[in-house]
């Protein structure tokens, strides 16, 4: 059964950059759609999420900002940051504030999940998130 891994707040989050300190990567875990994760300009940009222990990962849902989406997502789970290994590449993400949801071919188990974005709907490279949940299940 599937439960939510990001609800319980024992978990890290770092991103590649943040526009503010106000638009921190921790944002997009707090339940609030006033708050988000802002990037900075440029491509590629990443989410990286340490469950400081190994889970196993089944789905996820993401709502970006329309305008400032992700695109072309590799999607890496990992024991550790060097073993990282590419699961998924999602190339359908819409340009859309809605809430977009992506299961997994089968599910994953590591410590680490990487997102990657290669590029953003933003004409410089941003991208808004105002929620990431990440679904499966302890170890």
């Amino acid at each position: 059964m599937s439960e939510l891994l990001t609800e319980t707040g024992k978990f890290k989050v770092k991103a590649s950059s943040t526009l503010q300190s106000s638009f921190g990567a921790k944002n997009m875990f707090d339940g609030s759609l006033d708050t988000c994760w802002n990037s900075g300009q440029g491509s590629p940009q990443s989410i990286t999420v340490d469950f400081l222990k190994p889970v196993e990962i089944h789905s996820l849902r993401i709502a970006f900002q329309g305008g400032f989406a992700g695109q072309d997502c590799a999607i890496e789970i990992g024991e550790d940051l060097d073993t990282m290994a590419l699961v998924e590449k999602w190339e359908t993400i819409r340009d859309t504030n809605d809430l977009q949801a992506r299961t997994l071919p089968s599910p994953t188990t590591g410590r680490f999940l990487k997102l990657t974005f290669e590029a953003a709907t933003d004409f410089y490279g941003r991208i808004t998130i105002y929620s990431l949940e990440v679904f499966g299940s302890q170890v």
